[in-house]
């Protein structure tokens, strides 16, 4: 696929995408010693575990020796978890005489590769070995850090291979986990354009487009590749490469995460902390679209009322609600807890300021999500087509209150998004989706 060079756009940025080269089709995979040879690499430190061993590595040690490439590896006896431990299993198997990181795989694989190439000060390439997520052109690391999900600055890869023969013979289930993660941009997009609104938060109407379009990309062409078609799968890996791409030019996450991804991020923290089931990352991410869907339609006709939202905002208990926060995620609730006290987000006066804000433009706010948030009947549509859940107990998670889930999401991460909202219409106790699991 093509990537965009550097670009100055009428946003007042000069946009860039960090990796270079995505080469997306059949047989892709002979392409990896000319590839590597272009950028001057020797022996790479290759990373896989088990699964895509058998998917790709193999394949892939076998054309770089017939190539006369030397190289080390380390290949996790099994799928291994974004956390401390598998950086330090990585780490500790690192050989220094490797000139470049090279990762077969995805998901945690592609998040430690890209944190070993930073840690190594190393140039990062990437063999895909399934269409299951957008961060194969980001340049961050989604990991667990003390029971906390968060979001470390990473190398970017500086060229993806996306062989459709690979991609296309993965599960099913992957392929439908990076169509989900995706469709969470219906939401993320929306809460951009709302907080720019609000807040004058920095919004790029290009990159918002150009998220789009891979995003319909990969609705358009999910059925196919959820089949098995080739060239459907590398349609919807193309969109995948090109979400993380549009990452690179905002500079931030806004493009690709909101409400939608702190849900999945929530059970994620609460099975680190209780061994609770978790899903795929992509799964959660559209039940999160679901919930997110559900309580922006009950905003469609609302009326701001400025003293009401006073009222709840002064009889707000801030303690009281920090314990709902631990119990629900455990030991990570102190570090959001602690950024929560640094962005004063439940602060009266900031509160007062923001209102003021949504009152003023609340025209403008709910033509946003009139027009750019889908129903939760549309929302429902799309995930029947993809076999996607529309219920926990559907994704073999806990079942909790909705109402409860949006709630917790505001403290996820400093990022303006649906439940803080809520939280300064002072509906957040009010305005329910509480039905939604039935």
């Amino acid at each position: 696929m093509e990537l965009l060079k550097a670009f100055e756009c009428e946003c007042g940025k000069i946009h860039d995408a960090a990796v270079e080269e995505a080469l997306v089709g059949e047989g892709m995979l002979y392409s990896l010693p000319e590839m590597l040879t272009d950028y001057s690499i020797r022996r790479p430190f290759i990373l896989s575990d088990k699964n895509t061993e058998r998917a790709a590595g193999e394949r892939v040690k076998g054309i770089l020796s017939e190539c006369g490439f030397a190289y080390a590896e380390y290949v996790f006896p099994e799928s291994p978890k974004p956390d401390e431990r598998a950086v330090g299993s990585v780490m500790m198997r690192f050989d220094n005489t490797c000139d470049c990181v090279l990762t077969v795989g995805s998901g945690v694989l592609n998040d430690l590769g890209k944190l070993t190439a930073s840690v190594a000060g190393l140039p990062y390439f990437l063999v895909a070995t399934a269409a299951s997520m957008d961060g194969f052109a980001s340049d961050t690391s989604a990991m667990e850090r003390d029971g906390w999900k968060v979001s470390l600055k990473t190398k970017c890869a500086t060229a993806v291979i996306g062989d459709t023969d690979v991609l296309s013979a993965a599960p099913a289930d992957y392929t439908r986990a990076g169509i989900g993660d995706m469709m969470a941009k219906i939401i993320s997009l929306a809460e951009w354009k709302i907080s720019k609104i609000i807040n004058g938060e920095y919004y790029c109407r290009r990159v918002a487009d150009t998220m789009k379009a891979a995003m319909w990309d990969c609705l358009n062409f999910g059925e196919a590749a959820l089949a098995g078609d080739a060239d459907a799968v590398g349609t919807v890996f193309s969109g995948l490469v090109l979400g993380g791409v549009c990452m690179n030019y905002a500079g931030v996450s806004r493009p690709a995460s909101g409400t939608e991804h702190y849900v999945s991020h929530l059970y994620d923290m609460r099975g680190l902390d209780k061994g609770t089931p978790v899903n795929s990352h992509g799964v959660q991410c559209a039940l999160g679209v679901r919930l997110a869907a559900a309580a922006y339609e009950k905003l469609r006709d609302l009326k701001p009322d400025r003293e009401s939202a006073l009222a709840f905002v002064k009889n707000f208990d801030r303690e009281a609600w920090f314990a709902e926060l631990r119990a629900f995620v455990g030991k990570a609730a102190e570090s959001m807890i602690a950024a929560e006290t640094a962005d004063k987000k439940y602060d009266p006066a900031c509160h007062e300021a923001r209102l003021e804000s949504i009152l003023a433009h609340w025209d403008e706010i709910r033509q946003v999500i009139c027009e750019d948030v889908p129903t939760l009947a549309e929302t429902d549509a799309l995930l029947d087509r993809f076999g996607l859940p529309k219920t926990p107990e559907e994704a073999g998670i806990e079942t909790f209150s909705p109402d409860l889930l949006l709630k917790l999401c505001a403290d996820v991460r400093n990022k303006y998004i649906l439940p803080r909202l809520m939280f300064d219409l002072g509906v957040r106790d009010t305005v329910s989706v509480g039905g939604l699991w039935k």
